[in-house]
């Protein structure tokens, strides 16, 4: 049976419908490239490359400086055929490459309405962390693990750990969500660190220039591993029963693998009264 690593991404794949993680994560179907996805690898390189500078240099000025330079590392870094195509056709449309560059300036400018980069000093940049958690009734290890885009630590010991984000904020019913995945990284760390909870998470919309803080708690991350550990439960048992069941949701309207959903067939297949 195939080894499952979970990543917050790959929990709320399932949890969004069972059948678009098995074609995501199980049989590795490709799916359509996305223009957002580049624009946002785009922005969270710059930022990165921002860190990286001696904390005088960190300014609004440099960091548009840093949108053109780091293209090249983008471009480099795609490996799909189909979205250096789509890349390309995107910035051979002088008003479609306007609004490209329009947007991760926007979101670069945004960034420095929230956070002045010159007073943090990372510990880790696109940080991978990792763990193991143990399923109580089987006693199975289940690896978990994720990007953290910034990890600080304080003089003072406290952790403060932040992601960017290249969309806009969620309307307040849907923080919770957004929220899983700061939980998540929270939880490995802690696990890593002997029990030390992050003092804050972060998520900082760039789109629209807002904030969503916590302060964990360890309720928090309690109850972010019962998730995990259900979620992967019930993967196996999928995986067993070759079963994987599709779940209809407004969401559906977005999903690259349409073509491949039942759900989707019958639609087409049903005739207009």
């Amino acid at each position: 049976m195939k080894k499952i690593t979970l990543s917050p991404s790959r929990v709320k794949d399932f949890l969004q419908c069972p059948l678009m993680y098995k074609f995501k994560t199980i049989d590795l179907l490709p799916f359509p490239p996305s223009i957002e996805a580049i624009r946002g690898t785009h922005v969270h390189l710059v930022l990165e490359k921002l860190y990286n500078l001696d904390t005088s240099k960190r300014s609004l000025e440099t960091a548009l400086e840093l949108v053109t330079s780091a293209f090249a590392e983008v471009v480099d870094g795609i490996k799909s055929e189909d979205a250096l195509t789509m890349l390309e056709e995107t910035l051979d449309d002088a008003q479609k490459k306007e609004e490209y560059y329009k947007q991760i300036n926007t979101c670069i400018s945004n960034y420095f309405k929230l956070e002045n980069p010159k007073v943090y000093e990372p510990v880790g940049l696109e940080t991978w962390i990792r763990t193991t958690l143990e399923c109580k009734d089987s006693g199975e290890m289940v690896e978990v693990g994720g990007i953290i885009d910034r990890l600080e630590v304080a003089r003072t010991g406290e952790v403060r750990i932040s992601d960017y984000k290249t969309g806009s904020m969620p309307d307040l019913r849907f923080q919770d969500d957004a929220l899983f995945q700061m939980f998540f990284y929270a939880l490995v760390y802690a696990k890593e660190h002997g029990g030390k909870l992050p003092r804050m998470v972060k998520l900082l919309y760039l789109k629209d220039a807002n904030v969503i803080e916590r302060e964990p708690t360890v309720q928090d991350l309690q109850q972010t591993e019962e998730v995990i550990l259900s979620v992967y439960a019930q993967i196996q048992e999928n995986m067993q029963s070759k079963s994987w069941k599709p779940k209809s949701s407004p969401l559906c309207a977005w999903c690259a693998f349409q073509i491949n959903c039942p759900l989707y067939a019958s639609e087409l297949s049903t005739p207009d009264p």
